[in-house]
């Protein structure tokens, strides 16, 4: 197909510009073909192209996409995160994911690949936790399979600590707030497909933040409790979290 030609040309022409970016210490121009790529994928989507073609495209930008968003230079990376929020924005808008597809598990998974492998500085990280956020409140019920890499996600933040060993990719406390709602839009979906497809998934990130396991520097891991490190509040509101998901799925199975 001549558009994917298109794109991975994009691609490639994108990738040798940021190869150049890396050897000079300014950014020349204003505008980035990162902005080109974002904007071929909108009017693709907005254009009504089939399925089918928006997954080959996505497929093709998307690693792209991931590879600018892990850039060293701020501006670049922040604009590959908004193109990518952009175009996912986009995609919820104008399609509808049917029942056992799992095509918009593929269309956030760079978030989760981003934060997991720590290839994002804590201004990024800011950005991820954001983005998410704003999915949450405007498309909750559009998100369908991307749930799981969104648990993935948030998994892969860590909660808040304390003290000079704090980790550099560690979120604010702010983001707690976030980090909940997001919890509470998923526990709060009428489809039992997507429950049950991402109901593991939330319970591991529940349990994960529960436990607040970190890593101190120069030692061996140890337990922090998740009351010295974000109060109370966290905590239970984590518990009740797991509670209402053992009693949904309790309701399902029986």
């Amino acid at each position: 197909m001549s558009f994917l030609g298109y794109l991975r040309e994009l691609c490639f022409q994108s990738h040798k510009e940021l190869i150049l970016l890396n050897t000079s210490s300014t950014i020349a121009s204003p505008n980035l073909l990162i902005s080109n790529l974002c904007e071929a994928l909108l009017r693709s989507i907005k254009a009504g192209r089939s399925l089918l073609h928006i997954m080959l495209a996505w497929a093709v930008a998307a690693p792209h996409l991931l590879e600018a968003a892990s850039h060293s230079e701020s501006r670049v990376s922040k604009m590959a995160l908004q193109a990518i929020h952009d175009v996912i924005t986009s995609l919820l808008q104008h399609q509808t994911e049917m029942p056992y597809f799992h095509f918009h598990e593929s269309l956030f998974k760079p978030y989760e690949t981003l934060v997991l492998l720590e290839l994002c500085d804590p201004d990024v990280q800011d950005q991820v936790v954001a983005s998410i956020q704003q999915f949450v409140e405007g498309s909750c019920s559009e998100i369908r399979s991307g749930w799981r890499p969104l648990f993935g996600t948030l998994r892969s933040i860590q909660t808040p600590g304390s003290g000079p060993r704090r980790s550099s990719l560690t979120p604010e406390p702010s983001h707690i707030n976030a980090i909940l709602d997001v919890f509470e839009a998923f526990l709060s979906t009428d489809s039992p497909v997507v429950f049950a497809n991402a109901a593991l998934d939330c319970i591991m990130c529940l349990v994960k933040h529960v436990k607040g396991t970190r890593e101190a520097a120069g030692s061996e891991e140890e337990l922090v409790d998740i009351r010295e490190m974000v109060g109370s509040g966290f905590s239970d509101a984590a518990l009740g979290y797991i509670v209402r998901c053992h009693s949904v799925l309790a309701k399902m199975f029986l």
